[in-house]
């Protein structure tokens, strides 16, 4: 793995992290997310980002991982830069609760089994 794309897997990974503290500090409650906007706004903003740091990672590396939903990652972004306006709230609920967690565990084990001689 490259230096560049170690360095964006951790900048994913710290997205990730920020995801799961702004889900903390509403306690995990979809009617928050649903009726707050500044809550949506910032986990939107996460989630476009790791998109975009995904976009700029190494083919070798997305094609040497498959099974890391790295497509997903792009669409969503794609999602929130393009047409933000038909993003459907419990879908991305789904995805900051269910995926992004699951997601990040992949990206760490990534790295883990780099870092491992």
């Amino acid at each position: 793995m490259s230096p560049k794309d170690k360095l964006i897997l951790q900048k994913i990974i710290r997205y990730c992290d920020d995801i799961a503290s702004i889900l903390e500090q509403i306690g995990f409650q979809f009617s928050r997310y649903e009726n707050e906007v500044v809550y949506q706004y910032a986990l939107s903003m996460c989630l476009l980002q790791i998109g975009e740091l995904v976009n700029h990672l190494s083919g070798e590396l997305l094609d040497g991982h498959p099974q890391i939903p790295w497509r997903y990652a792009r669409a969503m972004r794609n999602l929130y830069a393009h047409d933000y306006d038909s993003a459907r709230l419990d879908i991305v609920w789904a995805t900051l609760t269910d995926d992004i967690p699951a997601f990040r565990g992949q990206l760490e084990a990534l790295l883990t089994e780099e870092a491992e001689p």
